[in-house]
């Protein structure tokens, strides 16, 4: 017999599932607008620091991904979250996912890490 107030796992998984969707707008929220030049100028300056960052030797050890010193302060508030930006630019950056759940950054050209 079911207990009076407890609600079916369906209605409880479909509330969870609301929140997520509110969570990830308010996030999408969050990003700072600027005009597409300066958003462009900033893509660019990103896409140069991971490239440069990604080659070289040793940097991403143990499913740690490179990630800009300055990402939080400088690049998200306009890019947005940094792997959402990596998968949005799928031509420049590939997403190597470790059996962890980690994941580490190549580059298209490479296929062992540096």
């Amino acid at each position: 017999k079911k207990k009076e107030g407890s609600e079916p796992e369906a209605k409880t998984k479909d509330a969870k599932e609301g929140q997520r969707l509110k969570e990830s707008k308010e996030k999408d929220q969050d990003v700072k607008q600027v005009s597409p030049k300066e958003k462009k100028k900033l893509t660019e300056q990103a896409i140069a620091e991971i490239r440069q960052g990604v080659s070289k030797i040793g940097v991403q050890k143990a499913g740690a991904p490179f990630v800009p010193p300055e990402w939080s302060e400088k690049y998200k508030p306009i890019l947005g979250p940094y792997k959402q930006f990596l998968k949005d630019h799928s031509d420049e950056f590939v997403l190597v996912t470790e059996k962890s759940g980690d994941f580490i950054i190549r580059l298209p050209d490479q296929l062992d890490p540096p």
